[in-house]
């Protein structure tokens, strides 16, 4: 007999990213990425979402670009769009640099896939504030500019 819950079902698919930076402590290693698995999977229950699948980089920087686990993030995004969220224990698990933020979070944006952390509301973490406040002025900049949405170069092409 199924044990009934007052919890309701989840509504969304998700998928967990973990990342532990470069260090030497394979003990310490360890208790990172137990303690942001332990943030993702507690914030996906709260907000009913299902957990597909759990990626993660050890050792890896969040500054370099190719990271096994987030280049398997992508391809399972790109290739199942039942996936709705990425949860994350804060933002800069993903990207340190802001050129590698945007092209994810755009690549994110165009498969209709959010990005959801514990701290989303009033967080105390002052790198989730930055890319916060970076993240708003350069969507609202991209707003404000004018041909947004088209590659460069496009109406050069068109007139040759």
């Amino acid at each position: 007999m199924k044990n009934e819950s007052s919890a309701s079902p989840p509504t969304h698919n998700c998928v967990v990213y973990l990342r532990t930076g470069v260090n030497d402590d394979p003990w310490e290693t360890f208790e990172r990425i137990e303690a942001q698995r332990s943030a993702c999977l507690s914030l996906a229950r709260e907000r009913g979402l299902s957990v597909v699948r759990v990626f993660k980089d050890v050792d890896a920087s969040g500054s370099w670009r190719n990271r096994p686990g987030l280049d398997a993030l992508r391809s399972f995004i790109a290739n199942h769009d039942d996936v709705r969220v990425v949860v994350v224990s804060e933002l800069t698990r993903l990207a340190r640099g802001l050129r590698d933020w945007m092209e994810l979070m755009a690549a994110l944006r165009a498969r209709g896939v959010e990005l959801a952390h514990p701290h989303d509301e009033g967080s105390s973490e002052p790198s989730d504030a930055m890319m916060k406040s970076l993240i708003k002025a350069l969507s609202s900049f991209s707003k404000a500019s004018p041909g947004k949405g088209k590659p460069r170069g496009s109406s050069r092409r068109r007139a040759a």
